[in-house]
C-alpha cells in the first residue's frame, strides 16, 4: 500500500510475491483503502479473508491513482531501491524493482 496524498487513501495492489531484483512482475490494482489499514492485521469483515503485513517502510516520489506510470525510491525492511510502475489496463500494472 502506498499513500496517495491527493486522495488521502492507500493505493493497493495484489502481488503474488515480494519482488526480486530487475524481474518485471504484474500487480492487480485493488480498491483504494482507508489510511487505518496501513497498520491493520487480522480478519476482514464479511468473511473476505485475512490481512498480514509483509513489508514496512517509507517511500519518496510521487504516486497518484491518476498516473499511468511512476518511479519511487523504497526504504523498507525488505525492499530498498527503486520501484517502477506502468499501468497496462484499468487493473493491471507492470512493476520492476531495482535493489540498491
Amino acid at each position: 500500500m502506498l499513500e496517495d496524498e491527493d486522495s488521502n487513501t492507500l493505493l493497493t495492489w495484489r502481488w503474488d510475491a515480494i519482488p526480486t531484483n530487475s524481474e518485471p512482475f504484474t500487480g492487480t490494482a485493488l480498491s483504494p483503502h482507508r489510511i487505518e489499514y496501513l497498520i491493520y492485521e487480522g480478519e476482514v469483515s464479511q468473511n473476505r479473508g485475512h490481512v498480514k503485513r509483509h513489508e514496512h517502510g517509507q517511500y519518496s516520489g510521487d504516486v497518484s491513482a491518476e498516473a499511468n506510470q511512476w518511479d519511487i525510491q523504497l526504504r523498507g525492511d525488505l525492499l530498498q531501491g527503486h520501484l517502477k510502475a506502468n499501468r497496462k489496463s484499468a487493473e493491471q500494472w507492470q512493476f520492476t524493482y531495482f535493489r540498491s
